[in-house]
């Protein structure tokens, strides 16, 4: 079984490099990105990984029927420096016969 993770591990990170994203959604709202983070040659160019991780919050202010989604970014740079990051977006499903989600704005 050690074997499959050796050969699995090498053959991931070369896709990885080629694609230079994945991602995976566990529902219409909460996903998980990972991407390669490259900015222009020269000054304050920033290169290494990102993450981000969107989940569903409770907003008590968003109006009835809301769906609010905070999304948090990490940055894991070896060139160049960033913070992390935060912004949530509130969504209000489509009227029947119509599905999915239209975006209303940020959360109040």
């Amino acid at each position: 079984m050690a074997w499959l993770l050796i050969i699995t591990v090498p053959f991931c990170l070369v896709l990885f490099a080629i694609r230079g994203d994945v991602s995976w959604r566990r529902g219409d709202l909460t996903q998980d990105r990972l991407w390669l983070v490259s900015g222009e040659p020269g000054q304050g160019s920033a290169a290494g990984v990102a993450y981000s991780a969107t989940r569903l919050v409770a907003s008590p202010a968003a109006p009835a029927g809301a769906l609010c989604a905070r999304t948090t970014v990490y940055f894991f740079l070896w060139r160049g420096s960033s913070e992390t990051v935060q912004y949530c977006e509130c969504y209000q499903p489509r009227p029947a016969p119509q599905t999915g989600l239209d975006l209303i704005g940020s959360c109040p």
